[in-house]
């Protein structure tokens, strides 16, 4: 039975390791070791069921996939048949000026691409909102927020020294006091940087 029609249809983990399938045949499997036409091909199954995904989408289809390493944001390959069809799409179709159908998302949320009209990125999160406009102004390319970033809110238990005990910090500075010097912490101050268990 053909797959049911929908407006939207979302393929997401689309990843070269992930689809289509990879077959490890069991050492008991006599059809693996003597295959012959007509054979169920688990693969060929998955690139079938792909091709039925793609005509069941009438408006929209949105294929996502882990295209950055987490550690090192190096590129990560897509899945063999999505690939494929990008290739469709660059060579057969043309599409007016400034339209992105693929889209290269950017390794953390508070990135200001998001938040500086760039086309196909935005949020709707204030905080990273508030991240991205911090280090902005404050000319950081690192890709990590600084303390400083943390300690200008007035709800963060590190926004006053005199306030929670914690002297070392102050509110618009960033020096630290000597590491050698022994800091007073008291237990009103933990229970607010720590409210949960």
């Amino acid at each position: 039975m053909r797959s049911i029609p929908f407006k939207v249809v979302a393929l997401m983990g689309m990843d070269e390791t992930a689809f289509p399938r990879k077959v490890f045949p069991r050492s008991f499997d006599l059809m693996a070791k003597d295959p012959r036409p007509g054979d169920k091909n688990l693969r060929e199954e998955d690139r079938t069921l792909f091709l039925e995904t793609l005509l069941s989408a009438r408006n929209r289809l949105i294929i996502t996939y882990t295209g950055m390493d987490i550690k090192d944001n190096t590129p990560l390959p897509c899945s063999g048949v999505v690939s494929e069809l990008a290739d469709v799409v660059k060579a057969g179709f043309v599409f007016s000026s400034g339209h992105q159908w693929w889209i290269t998302h950017r390794l953390h949320p508070f990135d200001p691409a998001y938040f500086d009209d760039t086309p196909a990125l935005f949020s709707y999160s204030q905080e990273h909102c508030q991240i991205a406009r911090s280090r902005a102004g404050q000319g950081r390319t690192g890709l990590l927020p600084d303390v400083t970033d943390l300690v200008t809110s007035d709800t963060s238990p590190v926004s006053s020294g005199t306030d929670t005990g914690f002297s070392g910090i102050a509110t618009g500075t960033s020096s630290v006091k000597d590491a050698g010097v022994p800091e007073t912490i008291s237990l009103t101050s933990l229970g607010r940087f720590s409210p949960g268990p």
